[in-house]
């Protein structure tokens, strides 16, 4: 069988119960040795990493289930996200998965296949995401942690289920369930379907009874003379159908003679119109030639009036170009007369203008000079006041961090540790595992005492309902719940004891009331009948028969007692079977407070050797104070050294600073004397400028000459512009008028042509120009009309084309005439010849479809025959099986081997820890019992102490795991064990050494879950939990000594 191993790599969570924060365990530093450890205080969060793993695979924490997980939630966090990685190797083949799944508002699961890294998704949604790691790991969420995981208090469940659950668990484990029910009705429904087929196969032999050979040749023999019938038919129809196709093509060729005949008529009688046309279209091709001439005539016609009126217009607008050119000639001459004048003034005063800005440009020099100047004094003085004012702020800053340095140095001296007190540190940061030891064990002894207390407070409790209960319902007092058994079977025998005397009481009544009755009927002298006396004694009284009424109703009263106390007896069971249990627990719970006083005791005194016990009674406290006073120490000394160096520092910034006042100081100096001195040159150059200039400025006298100068110059260029333009103008309307007066001659000429040969064609037609029009046709009316008698033409042609083939065709039938009953008559006798050949036909077929169901019922009735014989056989081969199926036994038989197999191994794990104290057993019916080997008796596991229990349930767990792997095909190669090693005494801790080793041997990866000490000692690796100062649960990794 191929073998499949699973391995987990990382767990990531966050937001999942104490784990706020973000936390990573990466499993693969363990897979080396195999095994580590999970340890932590109570409460740290190590069980939550189990939680987190199911959640992870399965979508449920146990002890809360599917629907509650949301309650795992972390208060601060409204999501819990979850990421777990683990391998499966097929041989030489490993595969990577990775699950990451969120719980909240919006929960979600994926499931991803890792290949170099990269995720390929295989399930986005938790049906095929269940199917999928269900397929991967092979086992449900139950048989998870029954096998693979076995979370906190959950150790016993194996040995706690009845013989039927765990027989059912294993056979989910183990497939053989299929053995049972499943099994029974996959056989029954194939019993019940064999019956079935033997009897359709019965019935249908019963309906192929008169099936034979004989009858199969008899319908052939029909179907061969059917045959020769029908071809006789066939030649028949065939002879009928050529003679109707000629009759039909002679009616139809008359009919398109006919048709012919009419058409050629209706030509004939078209013919006039369509001579008509053709002598329109032949008077308008005798005038084609002039037909455009005449046209052209009249666009000519149009063209010479238009003309004319342009040519007047033309000449209008020519007199007044003339008249403008004049005028603008003239204002050219005046302008030319004063233009030298203005521009000898625009010289001189430009000349004065430049004169002035040389002066002011190198004003303007010496100006920026003196601007510069002032703005290195105004940075100078500005640089003096901030380094002035950075002296006084390094001088304030020196007297801080001396003052600052003085108080360190007085906080340092109160809270630096002195030599006793530094020892005294040492030796508790030793002790301290042992010390927080000490105060778990002192948490556990006073948590078991209050579950005592709790324990007590329940037994009292019950032994209160119990008494109430006896009083209330029986009137009976019992001192206390011990005795309530023999109180109710002492007053059951007092009960029972008065309903025998009343009973005798009423023998003895009913005999009196009878000796009354008769007493009643006797007469003085008559015998008695009873014994034959005459002599009778006084009669008996009547009062005997209410005392008989009142005995029966007492009786009544006793037994209906009686039955109460009978009920509530049984009633009382339950509760002094729940008393039993507490007591029970109540005992085993002063044990373990014993164990743990005695083990607190010896920690105690080791501890009491080495502090005093104030000291241990406040060591964590103690501990903190000098870890706190060290720590300051350290950070005021570490302070210190920082206020020295910074007052270093800020003693060479001073020097520095003043260093650079003194040079400020300097320049400052030197450059007030030049400023000084500058400023009076620009004083006089500023008046010799304002005598040139009067006071303006030479820039602005300068731009004002320009603009004069081009004002005048472009007044001089738009005169001769405009003369120039005019006289453009005036050119090329006059060249105009003369192209007008050429082209409007060469049209009047043309014209004049036109109505000459126009003219001379009408004289030959004898009619004048204007009635030449109604002679021409247009292009398209003529082209119409040519279309409509060539059309006519063809049509013609075609039509006796084809009244002469329809003759031809008519003499090669060779049937001048036919009857008027005809084609109708043979149409008739075709139909009735094809109504006989379909009969033929369908009778043919049915013969056929006969004959092959007849031969293929032949084949099937032999083959019948032949399944008939095979499922009588089968039918005995299925009752023999139903036989040794029947009910659950061969599903118990399965279970029980697998189980004896399971036993044993686990009783190998037991005798290696226990050290042949101890021995499993299993029993025929299925239940689990313990041999004790010491004192050679067999108990229920229910009588196990706590630490035998977990002994047990985990070594029944081991070999469960074990046995699973080798039956399976996948082997899960991780087992995680939740607490339990407390309830060990100290030989099962040392003997459970072996077995930690031995788990280190196998190929699979194991981890413990404690707060226990010595387990560290045991185990190489460990992850230690613990919750920072927000309560959070942190990791750390760490290594035991030993290895």
């Amino acid at each position: 069988m191929r073998r499949l191993e699973v391995l987990p790599i990382s767990l990531s969570l966050e937001g999942l119960n104490s784990y706020a924060e973000k936390v990573e365990i990466d499993f693969r530093r363990f897979h080396k040795n195999k095994l580590f450890g999970i340890f932590g205080d109570t409460g740290a969060g190590k069980s939550t990493i189990l939680d987190a793993i199911i959640l992870a695979i399965y979508g449920e924490i146990p002890r809360l289930g599917s629907r509650h997980r949301q309650e795992a939630i972390n208060p601060l966090k409204q999501t819990a996200r979850l990421t777990f990685s683990f391998s499966v190797r097929d041989g030489s083949r490993e595969k990577e998965y990775l699950i990451e799944r969120t719980i909240g508002k919006h929960s979600t699961c994926r499931l991803y296949e890792l290949e170099d890294g990269v995720k390929k998704p295989k399930a986005e949604k938790e049906v095929e995401f269940q199917k999928a790691i269900k397929h991967i790991i092979g086992l449900s969420s139950h048989e998870f942690c029954k096998v693979v995981v076995l979370p906190q208090n959950q150790f016993a469940k194996m040995l706690e289920l009845s013989p039927a659950e765990r027989a059912d668990i294993l056979g989910n484990l183990f497939g053989v369930n299929v053995y049972g029910e499943p099994l029974w009705e996959v056989v029954t429904d194939i019993a019940n379907k064999t019956q079935q087929d033997r009897s359709r196969i019965e019935g249908r032999l019963e309906e192929l009874k008169n099936i034979s050979e004989e009858a199969v040749l008899k319908k052939e023999q029909e179907m061969r003379e059917a045959e020769e019938t029908l071809k006789t038919k066939v030649a028949q129809k065939k002879r009928l159908e050529e003679e109707l196709q000629r009759i039909v093509r002679f009616a139809q060729l008359q009919k398109d003679r006919e048709n012919i005949e009419r058409t050629l008529s209706r030509l004939q009688q078209m013919a006039p119109q369509i001579e008509e046309m053709k002598q329109k279209v032949r008077a308008d091709e005798e005038f084609s030639e002039c037909k455009s001439l005449y046209y052209e005539r009249k666009t000519l016609q149009a063209s010479i009036a238009k003309r004319l009126k342009e040519l007047e217009d033309a000449q209008s607008a020519y007199k007044t170009v003339e008249q403008e050119l004049q005028e603008v000639l003239a204002r050219k001459e005046d302008f030319q007369s004063s233009y030298l004048a203005k521009q000898e003034e625009l010289i001189r005063r430009e000349t004065e203008a430049r004169h002035a800005m040389e002066i002011k440009n190198s004003l303007a020099k010496i100006e920026h000079e003196s601007k510069k100047i002032h703005d290195e004094i105004s940075q100078n003085e500005e640089q003096l006041k901030q380094t002035e004012k950075e002296i006084q702020g390094f001088v304030k800053e020196i007297a801080d961090l001396n003052d600052r340095k003085a108080n360190i140095e007085k906080k340092l001296a109160e809270v630096r540790l002195t030599e006793e007190e530094r020892g005294k540190h040492d030796l508790l940061l030793k002790n301290q595992p042992k010390l927080n030891e000490l105060k778990t064990l002192e948490a556990e002894v006073q948590r078991l005492v209050r579950k005592q207390d709790e324990e007590k407070k329940d037994r009292d409790l019950l032994c209160r309902k119990i008494v109430d209960f006896v009083f209330t319902n029986l009137g009976l007092k019992v001192q206390s719940p011990s005795e309530t058994g023999k109180v109710l079977d002492a007053k059951k025998k007092e009960l029972e004891e008065e309903v025998a005397r009343k009973r005798q009481e009423q023998k003895e009544l009913e005999l009196k009331d009878l000796a009354v009755a008769l007493s009643s009927r006797l007469l003085p002298g008559q015998p008695c009948p009873v014994c034959g006396s005459r002599e009778h004694p006084k009669p008996a009284s009547g009062e005997v028969g209410e005392v008989l009424e009142k005995t029966k109703q007492e009786i009544k009263e006793l037994e209906q007692r009686l039955s109460v106390l009978e009920d509530s007896r049984n009633r009382l069971n339950p509760l002094l079977n729940r008393l039993i249990e507490v007591e029970a627990r109540l005992q085993r719970a002063e044990e373990d407070i014993k164990e743990k006083t005695n083990l607190l005791k010896m920690l105690k005194e080791e501890m009491s050797r080495v502090f005093s016990d104030e000291v241990i009674l406040h060591a964590e406290r103690i501990l903190s104070a000098l870890d706190q006073r060290r720590k300051q120490a350290e950070n005021l000394m570490s302070e210190l050294n920082e206020r020295n160096n910074e007052l270093e520092q800020k003693r060479d910034l001073l020097n520095k600073q003043e260093q650079k006042k003194a040079q400020i100081v300097a320049t400052l100096q030197h450059l007030k004397a030049q400023y000084e001195k500058i400023r009076n040159d620009i004083s006089a150059i500023r008046d010799e400028i304002n005598l040139k200039t009067n006071g303006q400025d030479p820039e602005g006298l300068i731009k004002v000459v320009a603009t004069e100068r081009k004002r005048l110059e472009k007044t001089r260029e738009a005169l001769e512009k405009a003369v120039k333009d005019k006289e453009n103008e005036t050119k090329a309307k006059a060249q105009e008028l003369e192209r007008m007066r050429t082209v409007l001659g060469e049209t009047q000429k043309r014209c004049g042509q036109i109505e000459d040969t126009l003219r001379q064609k009408a004289k030959e037609k004898d009619v004048s120009i204007e009635e030449m029009e109604r002679f021409f046709l247009d292009d398209a009316v003529k082209q119409q009309m040519k279309m409509e008698f060539e059309n006519f033409q063809v049509e013609w042609n075609k039509s006796l084309g084809a009244l002469s083939q329809v003759k031809k065709r008519i003499e090669e039938l060779g049937v001048e005439e036919i009857s008027p009953d005809e084609p109708s008559r043979t149409e008739e006798q075709l139909k009735i010849v094809e109504n006989q050949v379909r009969e033929l036909q369908r009778a043919i077929g049915r013969l056929e479809d006969s004959l092959r169901r007849d031969r293929e019922s032949l084949e099937q009735k032999s083959a019948m025959l032949e399944e008939l014989k095979r499922l009588e056989k089968a039918l005995g081969n299925i009752t023999t099986l139903q036989g040794l199926i029947r009910g659950k036994d061969m599903v118990e038989f399965v279970s029980a081997y697998y189980m004896r197999n399971i036993v044993h191994d686990a009783n190998e794990i037991i005798e290696a820890v226990a050290e042949r104290r101890l021995r499993l057993n299993y029993s025929k019916d299925g239940d689990l019992s313990v041999k004790d080997l010491f004192y050679n008796t067999e108990r229920p596991v229910a009588t196990l102490s706590g630490g035998e229990t977990f002994l047990v349930s985990f070594a029944l767990a081991l070999a469960l795991s074990n046995y699973i792997q080798h039956s399976k095909g996948k082997a899960i190669h991780f087992f995680f064990v939740d607490e339990g090693f407390s309830s060990l005494d100290q030989d099962l801790l040392d003997s459970l050494s072996t077995v930690i080793d031995k788990l280190r041997s196998q190929d699979k990866l194991v981890g413990l879950i404690s707060h226990l000490q010595e387990m560290k000692q045991m185990i190489p690796q460990h992850i230690f939990v613990y919750r920072d100062a927000t309560g959070t649960s942190k990791i750390r990794y760490g290594t035991s000594e030993r290895f």
